[in-house]
């Protein structure tokens, strides 16, 4: 189960441990949670299905790799490691990074519209 960022703050906004994650940990974990908001979101026209294109290729990119640097950068800080750790679903990550992978298509032809019109 992945918990979202603010299920691992407390009301006062620190982590649960009580030590403050470093920003970069922070960043990771919000961009994970906002590739999974939009990867759930539903496409129901074609303007929102462009929106949401676009909002995974910004934010589900290099989901994985991020996380592996992390987990070895902060291997010494075993509260960095248990946020992170927590934040961990192979089958997600490795989802949003396969659909991340259509984001490496040419920006002209990513998220427009069937129709052949341009705009």
């Amino acid at each position: 189960m992945v918990l979202p960022l603010a299920a691992l703050a407390s009301p006062a906004g620190e982590p649960a441990t009580g030590l403050a994650l470093p920003k970069d940990v922070r960043s990771y974990l919000e961009r994970r949670e906002a590739c999974e908001h939009w990867r759930g979101e539903e496409g129901y026209d074609a303007a929102r299905r462009r929106e949401i294109v676009a909002a995974v290729c910004e934010t589900c990119p290099n989901l994985l790799s991020t996380w592996v640097r992390l987990m070895r950068t902060y291997e010494a800080r075993p509260e960095v490691r248990e946020a992170l750790f927590d934040q961990r679903d192979d089958r997600e990550i490795i989802t949003a990074a396969r659909e991340a992978e259509l984001c490496r298509k040419p920006a002209r032809t990513r998220g427009k519209p069937a129709t052949g019109q341009h705009g």
